[in-house]
């Protein structure tokens, strides 16, 4: 009986010694599964943040007569991490220098271009005579003159 009693006992804390192993990796389990779920918050929170500063940028470009894709097109491999200050803010500053930068490199002109000329406009192109500076005149002289 004595060597049942000594089995037994030894079976025990093998069980106590597992036992305790399966509580710490369950209490480890618990931690892995909030830091996954910590990192998932965290990626998605990111992802809201780059899409805050590229819709802020967007807003500068177009406010200086640009197409957001054409500037995103020109902004190069940094992409808008080079225009950010050091707390992770939008720059402003590094935003206008990137715009005139695209402006060269694309050749686009600064502000609004200006309307041409309609060559053909307030042409008689039909041949049919409108009167002549005589009938101008007459249509605004006074009244028996």
């Amino acid at each position: 009986m004595s060597e049942i009693n000594a089995g037994d006992a030894a079976g025990t804390s093998a069980n106590s010694a597992a036992s305790d192993e399966q509580q710490q990796n369950s209490g480890g389990g618990k931690y892995r599964e909030r830091l996954a779920t910590a990192e998932t918050e965290r990626d998605r929170l990111l992802g809201v943040v780059d899409a805050m500063r590229r819709d802020r940028v967007t807003e500068l470009v177009e406010g200086a007569g640009l197409k957001a894709d054409a500037f995103f097109a020109g902004l190069g491999d940094d992409g808008i991490d080079a225009l950010l200050s050091e707390d992770g803010a939008v720059d402003r500053t590094k935003v206008g220098a990137a715009i005139a930068q695209t402006r060269e490199r694309f050749g686009i002109p600064e502000g609004p271009r200006a309307p041409g000329v309609n060559p053909i406009q307030g042409q008689n192109l039909d041949g049919v005579s409108l009167g002549g500076d005589d009938d101008f005149v007459r249509a605004f002289a006074p009244p028996g003159g």
